[in-house]
């Protein structure tokens, strides 16, 4: 990778460095106000960083990310929302018994899924990015464990999020069998050439899990 490759994703490096700071603080210090002010001090600089990476958009990350302007505004959209989740998990918490700080890293953990996500232009990064978010959600499901509906919801989400990670990965599977490659525009652009009296009834199949997949998520 080069140096402006490490610009155009400065964001999503920022956000997941501070995950790896609130996981220190978490270990040495246990305060949800202060783990929550890093949260939103690591939120602000990646937002202060998207007018930077925009400076390289439409530049591709090896063959698994892009940076243009559509994962640029979606980045920004999912950072604005979570620092609203982080100010109003602050008043939610003062509720909970308990330590609370592992609240803020989940949430954190799951904006840096999503903007993978938002920059993915290949199923692997695309899955990777997916897993991430659902990850942190199954825990952020059954953050209120004093509640028999949440430790069920977060149950019930593991399950569900297994049986669509396995429809996801067989229609990959079946997608590479038939185009060679994982890319979504080579996809695309094989899916469109096919279209008529010449379609691949597995293509079809890979396809149709895939979306299924992702659909149950």
């Amino acid at each position: 990778m080069q140096a402006t490759d490490f610009i155009a994703m400065s964001p999503v490096l920022l956000l997941a460095v501070a995950c790896a700071i609130i996981m220190l603080q978490i270990a040495l210090k246990r305060n949800h106000v202060l783990t929550a002010a890093l949260a939103l001090t690591g939120l602000a600089a990646a937002m202060a960083a998207l007018p930077w990476a925009a400076q390289w958009r439409s530049e591709q990350i090896t063959a698994l990310l892009i940076v243009d302007g559509f994962s640029l505004f979606f980045t920004g959209v999912i950072l604005a929302a979570t620092v609203a989740t982080v100010l109003l998990g602050l008043g939610y918490l003062k509720c909970i018994e308990g330590h609370c700080e592992e609240f803020f890293l989940l949430l954190l953990i799951a904006a840096v899924g999503a903007c993978v996500l938002a920059s993915s232009r290949h199923f692997g990064s695309f899955f990777i990015g997916l897993e991430i978010l659902s990850v942190a959600l199954y825990a952020l499901i059954a953050y209120p464990r004093h509640r028999v509906e949440s430790v069920e919801a977060g149950l019930k989400y593991l399950v569900l999020a297994a049986a669509s990670s396995a429809f996801l990965l067989f229609g990959i599977a079946l997608i590479y069998a038939i185009v060679g490659t994982l890319d979504f525009a080579a996809v695309a652009a094989h899916r469109f050439a096919m279209l008529g009296p010449h379609r691949s009834p597995i293509l079809l199949a890979g396809m149709a899990m895939a979306v299924i997949g992702v659909g149950s998520l």
